[in-house]
């Protein structure tokens, strides 16, 4: 009679803990973040101060991002070691999220 109540029990338990956790499907896997999504949260907590939310307030003689001609290398390049006033983010982001800051602010360019 034990062993049928602990068997019950652990049957319970583990019917109890899959219904919470569910079977791991594409369906119920937290999605990615969207890459200029990223970029955009990288922006807004690293540039937005001088840049604006736009990158054109050049604020401590921030440049305007949205009228800049540097290419992805330079801009990279720039957001890892710093210019000027602009401080180095090669210590606080890592190469992947540098890419996805400069492909961000690519979107900011004036059509």
């Amino acid at each position: 009679m034990k062993k049928l109540l602990f068997i019950l029990t652990l049957l319970i338990v583990l019917t109890g803990y899959y219904a919470c956790t569910g079977p791991t499907t594409k369906a119920n896997q937290e999605k990615p973040k969207d890459r200029m999504e990223e970029g955009k949260e990288l922006f807004s907590s690293t540039c937005t101060l001088c840049h604006g939310v736009d990158g054109t307030l050049g604020l401590n003689s921030a440049k305007n991002l949205a009228t800049s001609t540097l290419s992805k290398a330079e801009k990279i390049n720039i957001i890892t070691h710093g210019k000027n006033a602009m401080a180095a983010y090669g210590n606080e982001l890592s190469p992947e999220e540098i890419e996805i800051l400069a492909d961000y602010i690519e979107t900011l360019k004036q059509k």
